[in-house]
């Protein structure tokens, strides 16, 4: 037989306890501080988002009777609009939505690079579409892709966009530029492609004119008779923020609005990244 051994106990020592005690509550100061933390760098952030759209609507009025809209996704992400809240007419700002929904079709399958779009190869017409802002390679395209094609392409990516008028929210606009920079619209090589040919382009005298030479910025501007805008991605030190700037006014506020396209940039590098 065998015989069964006394049930035994653990007992811990007072000192043992003790140490148990206070380790519990280290913890427990530590996610209070935590928590604190928290709470503080999301006052913070409130602060600055609300210092950032006061400062933004005097810079805008401060420009009446222009007509604007400024969208903004800043570095952590936050995003808001200052402005008219209406759609505009996109001008060539729209031409990456095209741009990128033509080389998504590209990616499954269904268009390619090396056919014939109008007089030339749809890679070259891209490029100069995109960089050069070229109308007869934008309705070349177009005509390629196809507006139905386009329309669909862009609900399907959650961007509101009339194709028929071409108009558009900066909101959209901005979401659309956030989507490209961090790889949800295309795979990395043609992400890269495009963002490539957003940069250096034949018009530098707008958002990029009012950066200095650490920011990176790729960018589509566009210009229709009133209209006058650009829509920016602008990276610091690898921290990426979302600029789109529309403005309508008339033939004699050209100048105008290139002042306020510039000035609002410079006030959002200042409360982004600290940059005068």
């Amino acid at each position: 037989m065998f015989s069964r051994r006394p049930h035994s106990r653990l007992h811990q020592s007072p000192h043992k306890k003790e140490q148990n005690r206070l380790y519990s509550f280290i913890i427990f100061c530590l996610l209070i501080f935590m928590i604190a933390f928290f709470i503080y760098q999301k006052i913070e952030q409130v602060k600055i988002l609300a210092a950032e759209k006061k400062t933004l609507t005097k810079v805008l009025k401060s420009y009446y009777p222009i007509q604007s809209s400024v969208a903004v996704i800043n570095k952590t992400g936050q995003s808001f609009i200052v402005g008219s809240t209406k759609p505009f007419n996109a001008a060539s700002t729209t031409k990456i939505i095209l741009a990128a929904c033509l080389l998504h079709e590209v990616e499954l399958g269904d268009k390619s690079l090396s056919a014939q779009a109008g007089d030339y190869p749809v890679s070259f017409q891209l490029q100069a579409m995109v960089n050069q802002s070229n109308n007869d390679s934008w309705h070349a395209l177009t005509n390629y892709v196809g507006l139905q094609n386009l329309s669909d392409y862009a609900e399907s990516i959650g961007i509101h966009y009339d194709v028929a008028n071409n108009s558009i929210t900066t909101t959209d606009e901005a979401l659309f530029l956030q989507k490209l920079y961090t790889g949800e619209l295309l795979n990395s090589q043609d992400t890269k492609l495009l963002l490539s040919y957003m940069q250096h382009t034949n018009d530098e005298t707008l958002i990029p004119a009012a950066v200095s030479s650490d920011v990176t910025v790729y960018h589509k501007y566009g210009w229709l008779d009133s209209y006058l805008h650009d829509a920016a991605i602008l990276v610091y030190h690898n921290k990426p923020f979302i600029l789109v700037i529309y403005t309508n006014g008339n033939k004699s506020t050209y100048s105008k609005q290139v002042q306020l396209i510039q000035q609002v940039t410079k006030t959002m590098l200042h409360y982004e990244f600290g940059i005068d």
